[in-house]
């Protein structure tokens, strides 16, 4: 099954999110703000103050971002991404990156993938204490960019260790995803949620056969594709035309 998100934060509605107030509300998405609070270890008096616009204390900060891995500097401000993604220029990068993660062995790891491209997703219960309580919640990684067989090749040594699932999204929730318009909500916790463990993953899965990257591009030739990947039809015969003469003026200089 192919799961598809337009999540609330994205790229359009971004542009409608001037306040503290409206960006605390798309993160809280269609559930009730009392509940929500609790859940985060937050009282009614401080969950009715930031909904009247009184921005929280650092350790109520601090636990919406566990929560719901938002990103605190788009969320007070609005700059940056709304949730926090790790990118990586190359697929080197994010195997070093999971070395440092799978020290510790209780993630669950989910692919994401639209058969042209891959991220991952591992999570982790873990918790907190507020008081006298203890806060339960899930650490979420988002792990995206030049992901590649090296990658898949690193989270098959984990097995079985780790548990490791399959999800097929559509291209614009993978897009949605590594450009940080998801958070832990729409992950785990909606319905239906993104990952939705319906694809376990074996060592001799056919996920692991994934191509070796042939075209080795620098980080900005990189930004380039990915940029032309998300482009309108008409867009791209514009930024072909640029590229085009662009390049035909070059070769003339040298050619002269």
């Amino acid at each position: 099954m192919l799961f598809q998100f337009y999540g609330i934060v994205n790229g359009i509605i971004q542009e409608k999110l001037n306040s503290f107030i409206d960006r605390l509300t798309a993160v809280l998405a269609d559930r009730d703000k009392h509940p929500w609070g609790t859940t985060l270890g937050i009282g009614r008096g401080t969950v009715g103050n930031m909904f009247s616009g009184t921005v929280p204390t650092s350790e109520t900060l601090n636990a919406i971002s566990r929560h719901e891995n938002v990103n605190i500097t788009w969320l007070l401000d609005g700059r940056g991404e709304p949730y926090n993604v790790h990118k990586f220029p190359d697929d080197e990068e994010c195997v070093e990156y999971l070395d440092s993660l799978f020290d510790e062995k209780s993630w669950t790891v989910y692919l994401v993938t639209d058969q042209k491209r891959l991220a991952l997703v591992l999570t982790m219960p873990a918790q907190y204490k507020v008081k006298e309580e203890w806060i339960s919640y899930s650490v979420v990684e988002i792990l995206a960019g030049r992901c590649g067989r090296k990658t898949l090749n690193r989270v098959r040594a984990e097995i079985p260790a780790c548990e490791v699932f399959i999800i097929n999204a559509y291209s614009q929730t993978l897009t949605d995803l590594s450009r940080g318009n998801i958070g832990t909500y729409k992950l785990l916790h909606s319905n239906p949620p993104l990952l939705h463990q319906d694809v376990p993953v074996t060592k001799d899965h056919k996920i692991f056969d994934w191509p070796e990257e042939t075209i080795l591009l620098t980080p900005e030739e990189h930004v380039l594709v990915e940029n032309f990947r998300h482009m309108a039809a008409e867009q791209r015969t514009a930024y072909k035309s640029i590229g085009d003469a662009l390049a035909q003026s070059k070769k003339d200089k040298l050619a002269s």
